[in-house]
């Protein structure tokens, strides 16, 4: 991979990372974001009471697809 220089390095896309990227990107600075796992951070994917809500929603509507397996 070719070396590249950068005007702006944000490190995790949490809740103030991907915002502050756009913003240094529109100023006119080349920016480079580094995230380790899913873009968005913890809390947009697994963190936040209304991501925690849709992912326990979507397991009881699996669970209940599938009760025939279970006996129910």
């Amino acid at each position: 991979m070719p070396q590249q220089h950068f005007g702006a390095i944000v490190i995790g896309t949490g809740q103030g990372g991907s915002p502050l990227a756009v913003r240094l990107g529109k100023s006119g600075r080349k920016t480079a974001v580094i995230e380790r796992a899913a873009f968005g951070g913890t809390c947009v994917n697994v963190g936040c009471t209304p991501t925690k809500s849709y992912v326990a929603s979507a397991r009881a509507a699996q669970v209940a697809r599938h009760a025939a397996e279970f006996g129910v």
